[in-house]
């Protein structure tokens, strides 16, 4: 059998620490195409249990490995593959060995700490663990601590001397992610035939002794020189700049960031869009929480919940609108957004590793009630769909009820009409929603989710969702 790349990271906390909640964990590294993932909270391995019984419910389609991140005298251990809570056991070493003795696999996580926090490492008890073999690893990149090459210098120039003695010891790098916004910053890519049952994680899958990069489009590995900064351009603070050089020639690779993702959730036939209030407590609610209008007054003035569901044949997007005063005077294709609507983008050709191409390969829909009727409008459309813009077909349903201080859509879009997307577990796509308001004197602005649609036409500011179990 061929070998394949993996990728996924190695230190990760969730809320059984200090850390993210396990769903957003979870979307987070799905949407950052990951095939594994560490749980390692502080001190201990419960973190793991709840990561999994999220994992099982929603059917997401990862390996998890159960650890803890250890805090000895003088050092932070990431312990992967342990089956139990270790503490409290004496020196650094006593730690290392015990981690050992358990059958776990020890990373001295964030080792170049002391240069800037000194309470974390010491310098010379780093050294003497790698050198006399205390660990199995050394997270040379940690991203919550400091994620640049630069500042990890001194982790680098230890492995070259260490290199040049002939005791290379094997490295691998993590996000240490206590917020899920940070899962994917951080890659680790692995070789090897298969991942199965629990990552054995003592074997070379992670004895990763040389940087390469692994380009998931045309199956080249570069095993040169790797740089990760920044974007320069201020607008798209959403991107990662990855320069790989090879044979010298730059190539250049954008890798977009995911600044939110939602749960898309499954729900069985006999679901009724005319009673989908019943049927939200399957769904998580995505709060648009970023106000982009002069003179807001709070969230009476304008408010929004959205959920999204899905089945073989429908996408539902059901939004919960508070809003003072209702304004839809506009019926025609390009103008309803002016008044009282909502805007959606879809982007169905969404990829982890890409190099964006324009607005011209995703969707956008506009849902609206107007004197003519509830309308779903489709003003963009991705060149390569066979689509066309204008009012979605007629399997398509809107029904909006209008209620005290507020509105409630309901829309059941068919994939046939947002093709390529399809309904398939696990998948991830670009998404992103925004709630326009007009109070009779013009558009106000809007409340969003994301990004990328009312300021500028973007979808590398979109987040993700992802179809997942009911």
């Amino acid at each position: 059998m061929a070998e394949k790349v993996w990728t996924g990271d190695l230190h990760i906390h969730t809320t059984a620490s200090d850390g993210d909640e396990p769903l957003k964990v979870l979307l987070a590294a799905k949407n950052a195409n990951f095939d594994f993932l560490a749980i390692t909270d502080h001190e201990t391995i419960d973190g793991y249990n709840k990561v999994e019984e999220v994992r099982k419910k929603y059917g997401i389609d990862i390996l998890l490995i159960q650890g803890s991140e250890i805090m000895s005298p003088n050092a932070h251990i990431v312990a992967l593959d342990i089956h139990k809570d270790i503490s409290g056991v004496g020196t650094d070493a006593d730690v290392c060995r015990r981690i050992r003795k358990e059958g776990g696999f020890v990373i001295a996580a964030h080792p170049v700490w002391p240069e800037f926090k000194s309470s974390y490492w010491d310098k010379k008890i780093f050294h003497k663990l790698v050198e006399n073999k205390e660990v199995d690893a050394v997270e040379v990149i940690n991203y919550s601590a400091m994620h640049g090459f630069e500042p990890n210098r001194p982790v680098f120039d230890f492995y070259e001397e260490m290199s040049s003695k002939g005791e290379p010891f094997s490295i691998t790098v993590g996000s240490d992610a206590h917020d899920s916004g940070r899962i994917g910053k951080c890659k680790l890519f692995v070789w090897a035939e298969e991942l199965s049952g629990n990552l054995n994680v003592s074997s070379s899958l992670i004895s990763v002794e040389s940087f390469k990069f692994y380009k998931l489009g045309n199956r080249q590995i570069f095993d040169k020189e790797i740089q990760v900064k920044n974007s320069l351009f201020k607008d798209e603070i959403n991107y990662l700049d990855i320069w790989a050089k090879l044979d010298n020639r730059k190539e250049v690779f954008n890798w977009r960031k995911k600044i939110d993702f939602a749960p898309c959730v499954l729900i069985n036939d006999s679901f009724k869009i005319d009673d989908c209030m019943n049927n939200l407590s399957k769904a998580n609610a995505i709060r648009l929480e970023t106000v982009k209008m002069d003179g807001w007054k709070g969230p009476k003035d304008l408010n929004a919940i959205c959920y999204l569901m899905w089945d073989k044949k429908y996408f539902y997007v059901i939004v919960d609108v508070t809003d003072d005063i209702f304004y839809q005077p506009y019926t025609i294709l390009f103008t309803t957004f002016m008044g009282d609507s909502i805007q959606i983008g879809i982007d169905p050709f969404f990829s982890e590793i890409m190099v964006y191409k324009g607005y011209d390969g995703v969707y956008e829909v506009t849902l609206s009630s107007t004197s003519e009727g509830h309308k779903i409008h489709k003003i963009q459309v991705p060149k390569a769909s066979g689509e066309v813009r204008g009012e979605m077909g007629k399997n398509a349903k809107l029904d909006v009820i209008k209620r005290n201080g507020g509105m409630l859509y309901q829309a059941s879009m068919p994939f046939e009409y947002l093709k390529p997307l399809c309904p398939e577990l696990g998948k991830t796509f670009g998404f992103s929603i925004i709630v326009n308001d007009n109070d009779g004197l013009g558009r106000k602005g809007f409340i969003e989710w994301a990004g990328g649609i009312g300021d500028k036409k973007s979808p590398a500011l979109w987040g993700t969702a992802t179809f997942v179990k009911g």
